[in-house]
């Protein structure tokens, strides 16, 4: 914790918040009696040459910008070789927050707010920038109205190769343009643009425009799926400005506005009609009852002659008062009839009518909170969510679609397990089957084995490219459906190791031991509490052991692919040794891991003695199992130590 510290002529006051990244820090600069804020890369991600080096692009693309919309840049540099950069503190509230306050904001408000925006993105974009990740987190609002755009962590220069590498799919799913979600490697500015209609659409009527279970049927959603025009939400939109979100929102780039200026030239033309609308409504209302114009007309004979009816009457004939009684018995017996067939029909009804939509849902929210749901459980859900849809599936209610979109995850997880269970068992494709599909597919399952992400990943997206837009078939689609959601898979695992990595880290800083809620879990994160400890050896023997305990459970398979990449990354990092070699390797690594606890033990700083007892913590929890008697004495030895470190 950095809190009191002093960096340069910076004095860290408070921790402002965190993510998967690195941790931001309200800072004090006296010499020019003013906060900044300090952006510093999570520990735990210095080894990760990757991270760092998109942390280091952050600082090269702030550096290009000045704007003022856009956070200002004022220095970058490294403490205690961690690096760090430090930008303007802005005082404001995300749009999220203030979303989530307001509902929705109005249109007058949304044309302030997007005119400043724009003329951020145009500065941006201008240099060669592309944001890639607009969402209303990424935007401040100040308490003066002023918008800022902030975090160009994932940005791209369209002057240098990216660093996420060839087609993946960076961003946030629900604001991602069709072209990020197909993974092209080549985007432009109208890409933003995209995400920026997503963020108009979002503010005006307080909800997306597309409602999705996972990030794979966003993806299909921004490729394919069609929503609802933001008027159709709150009708005091502008006609124009309806126009100009769906406009933006277009699935291909070349149909959207031309760049972010023309957008602030449209927004202010909004006004400018709106400004006009409004002098002509107001002299309207204004106008003397004189000057309007008097309506008169004569009634003619027919008017005359409805009102004598209505005010006289008319008289009609009296019905006779004897009626046959075989008549009347005639009467009664229809009208017992006509009952008995509406009674049965009732019961009929009754007994037939589908359970009700509430009731329903209500089965399927149940089954959803199980959090690892066994093959049965899945399988109810499946059944409820089917029940559901062939009852109810023609609404079109946000939570019908959301069901809808669970339903095609399913029908892709299924096609995933029969072709995983055939690649298994060196299966040919069946009679009827896609053959090139399915040698993409192979091919990509080989690649997945090994380790090879990347290169899997090009596999995948080519599956994608080829057939999620190519057909309406069913048949063919799913065939393209199964990339995106191995594509997202991929995601998932880089956004899991961050996310783990990150949770070390506020254990290690609040020097509390860490809780696993399975054995999967338990093995994975000991693997890379071994990995940051410096024993990589054996943490691809935890990584092993992770890859062997899932490879022959399908629900398993995110913790498989995580363990086949890592072992394959430290393979390239480890010499080989014999076993002698390799326990003699670990006693001086430990022994030297002592040392510098002792030596940290007796330092007067306070972050060095809490290193120490985390250094303890690690070498007793990791090693106290290990079938060398002497590693497991040196386990012991760091037990002993711990209590020993003053705080």
């Amino acid at each position: 914790m950095l809190v009191g510290q002093t960096i340069g002529p910076f004095d860290i006051l408070k921790e402002l918040g965190s993510g998967a990244m690195g941790t931001v820090y309200l800072a004090r600069w006296a010499e020019k009696d003013t906060n900044v804020a300090i952006k510093m890369i999570a520990m735990g991600l210095l080894g990760n040459e990757s991270a760092v080096a998109r942390f280091e692009r952050e600082v090269s693309i702030l550096k290009q910008l000045k704007h003022p919309n856009i956070v200002k840049f004022y220095n970058s540099g490294r403490y205690k070789k961690t690096p760090f950069f430090i930008m303007e503190y802005i005082q404001g509230e995300s749009l999220d927050r203030v979303l989530a306050r307001k509902g929705r904001f109005t249109w007058q408000e949304v044309v302030s707010l997007g005119k400043q925006l724009c003329s951020a993105l145009q500065h941006s974009h201008e240099k060669g920038i592309i944001h890639r990740d607009l969402k209303p987190s990424n935007l401040m609002i100040l308490k003066d109205g002023t918008l800022k755009l902030t975090d160009f962590g994932i940005a791209k220069d369209s002057d240098v190769t990216a660093l996420t590498g060839a087609n993946s799919t960076i961003g946030t799913a629900a604001y991602m343009s069709p072209e990020q979600c197909r993974g092209e490697k080549n985007l432009s500015a109208k890409s933003d643009l995209y995400s920026l209609g997503i963020v108009f659409y979002e503010l005006l009527t307080g909800r997306k425009p597309f409602v999705a279970e996972s990030p794979v049927d966003m993806f299909l959603m921004h490729v394919n799926g069609t929503f609802e025009r933001p008027s159709r939400h709150v009708m005091e939109i502008p006609v124009w400005l309806d126009t100009l979100v769906c406009q933006m929102m277009e699935k291909k780039p070349e149909h959207r506005p031309l760049d972010a200026a023309m957008v602030v030239k449209a927004l202010e033309e909004i006004e400018e009609r709106m400004s006009e609308q409004k002098s002509a409504a107001a002299q309207l209302a204004n106008a003397r009852v004189v000057d309007a114009p008097k309506v008169t007309a004569d009634l003619d004979a027919q008017d005359i002659e409805a009102a004598r009816s209505l005010k006289m009457g008319t008289k009609k004939k009296a019905k006779t008062a004897k009626v046959k009684a075989k008549n009347r018995a005639k009467v009664f017996q229809a009208i017992g009839l006509v009952g008995a067939i509406v009674g049965l029909i009732a019961l009929a009804w009754i007994f037939t009518r589908p359970e009700s939509a509430e009731s329903m849902l209500s089965r399927i929210h149940e089954l959803e909170k199980i959090k690892q749901p066994d093959e049965s459980q899945t399988a109810s859900l499946r059944e409820a969510v089917e029940n559901y849809l062939s009852s109810y599936g023609s609404q079109s209610d946000p939570e019908t679609e959301r069901l809808r979109s669970y339903s095609r995850s399913f029908e892709v997880m299924k096609r995933e397990r029969q072709l995983q269970n055939r690649y298994r068992a060196g299966l040919k494709p069946e009679e009827g089957d896609n053959e090139d599909a399915y040698k993409i597919t192979m091919n990509a399952l080989r690649l997945e084995d090994t380790g090879d992400l990347r290169s899997a990943r090009e596999q995948w997206q080519k599956l994608t490219e080829k057939y999620a837009t190519s057909s309406k078939d069913p048949e063919v689609w799913i065939w393209g459906m199964l990339g995106f959601r191995k594509i997202a898979v991929y995601d998932e695992l880089d956004r899991r190791e961050a996310f783990y990595r990150k949770r070390l880290e506020t254990e290690w800083l609040e020097e509390r031991d860490h809780a696993s809620e399975s054995d999967q879990e338990r093995v994975a994160v000991e693997a890379l509490r071994l990995e940051v400890l410096g024993d990589l050896s054996k943490s691809r023997e935890r990584w092993i052991q992770l890859q062997e305990s899932t490879k022959s459970d399908f629900a398993d398979r995110l913790w498989l692919l995580w363990a086949n990449l890592k072992i394959r990354s430290l393979d390239s990092q480890i010499p080989t040794r014999t076993s002698a070699e390799e326990a003699e390797v670990r006693k001086k690594f430990l022994t030297d891991k002592l040392a510098i606890i002792r030596t940290l033990k007796e330092s007067g700083e306070f972050i060095e003695r809490k290193q120490g007892r985390n250094l303890c913590r690690e070498i007793r929890d990791l090693y106290k199992n290990d079938p060398s008697p002497d590693v497991v004495q040196l386990a012991k030895q760091a037990e002993q130590l711990l209590p020993t470190i003053p705080r």
